[in-house]
């Protein structure tokens, strides 16, 4: 928080926006919007979620479709998931 921050206002920003699974945070939310100088923009929580779900679902298609990984696959940032 204190790094969002302070980096929010070197780089002159006009707002900070808390998004993914880190915005359902309560104390986190509670605490930004009290200390920000900035406006802090926060989505509802029903939309603060991560992409575990979408990656399970990619797992599960990649499975049934006949592709498995072994498991010393490597973490491949730009990996085809289909």
């Amino acid at each position: 928080m204190t790094k969002a921050i302070s980096t929010a206002q070197e780089y002159d920003a006009r707002q900070i926006l808390l998004a993914g699974g880190v915005a359902a945070n309560k104390h986190l939310r509670e605490t930004m919007l009290s200390r920000s100088p900035l406006p802090v923009l926060i989505p509802p929580f029903i939309l603060c979620t991560d992409n575990a779900a979408m990656i399970a679902s990619c797992g599960y298609f990649r499975f049934q479709s006949g592709k498995t990984s072994l498991l010393s696959l490597d973490v491949i940032p730009n990996m085809k998931l289909v």
